[in-house]
């Protein structure tokens, strides 16, 4: 499982994901994550909509070009009801 982590909430995501044997690799953002989830190769990518740089639905566009069988799960705090139907 490939998690972008942006916050504080993503990385006890991560913490209970690891302790529940899965293998997860984490990134703080979208320019991170397509590097590390380009050599880890992971079965899912989950990503929050709001990150530093490159938003989470930008993440998405780059796996669905680079690894269009990779399922994508996008979350998010926020209820701006046109972030959420844009991903």
């Amino acid at each position: 499982i490939a998690l972008a982590v942006p916050d504080l909430s993503d990385r006890l995501l991560s913490e209970r994901l690891k302790r529940r044997q899965f293998e997860v690799v984490t990134a703080r953002g979208a320019a991170e994550a397509q590097v590390s989830f380009d050599a880890a190769e992971p079965d899912v990518v989950v990503t929050d909509l709001n990150m530093q740089g490159q938003s989470g639905i930008q993440l998405c566009e780059w796996v669905v070009t680079n690894r269009a069988d990779t399922p994508v799960i996008v979350i998010t705090a926020h209820a701006d009801q046109a972030q959420v139907t844009g991903a």
